[in-house]
């Protein structure tokens, strides 16, 4: 009798287990899909889990710094309430400063008159008085020089009134700073003017009250006395 090859041996037994091997494939793939769903299923359980601890902590930080914000700024405006009474003294002292300086700049008010010498009064009581109470170090530096000029035209009333108008002008810098600062504005050091030139935000009669401003591209010179002297650098277009 012919041996029975390998392949009709394993057809002989399929045939015989073939029920067997059917459901046994069939459990087997029913298992793994079960274990891939489960799998599956506990996969978008934690990551969910984890994105609602995520997003519960991030809730939670956001409400504590909201309240921190709305806490600082409450804190904030009680400070400014407070200082309120102090500010407003200040703003009324330097404007007065300001005020009275810049009547004894006139050239038609000369020492030794009335309106000089009221003026002058009341600048040296500021200088001695409020001033110093209600300003900074910059403020009094600056009026200070103020009062080094007043004294230079009392001594020499013909002499030019040029310093004085300087000093003036950095006076009133000074003040517009010290004012920025106590009320809390942060000052933006720059701005762009009409002929697109970057400039600082102040007035610049401070740091270049010797310079007569520059002439602007395609303007003629200047002839008159009074007219001349240093100049900045003329502006293009």
């Amino acid at each position: 009798m012919a041996r029975e090859s390998d392949g009709a041996a394993f057809l002989r037994f399929f045939r015989r287990w073939q029920t067997i091997i059917v459901l046994l494939i069939g459990a087997l793939w029913t298992l793994g899909t079960g274990v891939a769903s489960g799998y599956f299923t506990y996969y978008q359980f934690v990551t969910k889990h984890a994105d609602d601890e995520r997003q519960a902590a991030q809730t939670q930080a956001n409400l504590l710094q909201t309240r921190a914000d709305t806490e600082n700024i409450a804190a904030e405006t009680r400070k400014r309430e407070s200082q309120r009474p102090f500010l407003q003294k200040q703003l009324d002292i330097y404007l007065e400063t300001i005020q009275v300086a810049e009547k004894l700049v006139d050239i038609d008010v000369m020492p030794k008159t009335a309106a000089w010498d009221d003026n002058a009064r009341r600048f040296w009581q500021l200088r001695w008085g409020e001033l110093e109470m209600v300003g900074d170090a910059g403020l009094r530096q600056a009026a200070r020089r103020v009062g080094e000029q007043l004294i230079e035209v009392e001594s020499d009333p013909s002499k030019p009134r040029h310093d004085l108008r300087w000093m003036v002008e950095c006076l009133a810098d000074e003040v517009r700073l010290s004012l920025e600062h106590s009320w809390g504005y942060e000052r933006n050091r720059l701005r762009e003017t009409a002929t697109h030139k970057l400039v600082s935000k102040l007035p610049s009669g401070c740091t270049s009250g010797d310079l007569k401003p520059a002439l602007l591209g395609g303007m003629k010179p200047l002839h008159a006395l009074l007219n001349q002297g240093a100049r900045e650098p003329m502006e293009d277009n």
